[in-house]
């Protein structure tokens, strides 16, 4: 059978009642089946860039783009460049430069015909995410090619984002599926030590207690790389194992095709 997708969706096939205990169709049985929403995630949206969000965003080097194409299919495409490739124009305005890629223009063949716009900001080893939901328009603008440029490589065009809201939030998702969950602890672990040594045990290093904290900050940096890297890889080695199972099923399959034609030819 089938898997059943969103109904009204282009492609998508309605939801079979009789498949499932029951189908979810209304706001009001939704909201039956969780508690109440905190206090403070029903008031943390807010509808302009404050000094928060525009951090968060300097220091984010990766950002997630969802958008809706005109047969109304969803994509979300990731975009990513040194931390501060997303800039703040001003409270309600946000620019993302073009990179080279695919140039399939998926995004921006479906901002064309549905200016909707949603983003997820993440920054590694941080348990927080920013979200912006608004609209966008492409443009071309010499000044912002030119202060946008990398390698004297000027984007070909510029996606400018207006605000409509956004919120910082924790990201649970992140912490469940233990993605930095290595990364973060190893991360951790050489700060956690030389600050034991110098508060509990009195270890005094010299002419670096004054740049302690900067050197504390640059190993857990390159430790949270390599531990990153390593998880990442786990998780490469993972789908390659995946792919090879696949590959093999077709070709059991496809031997299996060609000794049926092969017999019933010789019959």
């Amino acid at each position: 059978m089938p898997p059943p997708g969103p109904e009204g969706s282009a492609g998508a096939r309605p939801v079979a009642a009789a498949r499932f205990d029951e189908v979810i169709e209304s706001p009001d049985r939704l909201r039956a089946l969780f508690p109440p929403v905190h206090e403070r995630a029903a008031v943390k949206v807010i509808d302009h860039i404050d000094p928060i969000c525009r951090r968060y965003i300097a220091a984010s080097p990766f950002v997630l783009i969802a958008t809706r194409g005109a047969d109304g299919r969803l994509d979300i495409s990731p975009k990513g460049d040194p931390a501060g490739f997303v800039q703040v124009l001003d409270a309600h305005t946000l620019a993302i430069p073009d990179r080279p890629g695919n140039n399939r223009l998926d995004s921006f063949g479906n901002l064309l015909a549905h200016p909707e716009i949603a983003l997820l900001f993440l920054i590694p080893g941080n348990g927080d995410t920013l979200r912006v939901s608004g609209t966008a328009r492409l443009v071309r603008d010499a000044r912002l090619q030119a202060q946008m440029a990398t390698n004297g490589r000027e984007p070909a065009l510029i996606l400018i984002v207006v605000l409509i809201g956004c919120t910082v939030g924790a990201l649970k998702g992140q912490v469940r599926s233990r993605l930095l969950l290595v990364p973060f602890f190893a991360s951790l672990l050489p700060g956690t030590v030389l600050m034991t040594m110098r508060v509990v045990a009195g270890v005094e290093f010299g002419w670096l207690d004054g740049h302690l904290l900067e050197l504390t900050m640059v190993i857990e940096a390159l430790l949270f790389s390599l531990a990153l890297a390593w998880r990442l890889r786990l998780f490469q080695h993972e789908r390659d194992a995946i792919q090879s199972e696949h590959l093999r099923h077709i070709a059991s399959a496809e031997r299996t095709l060609l000794n049926t034609v092969d017999e019933e030819r010789r019959s």
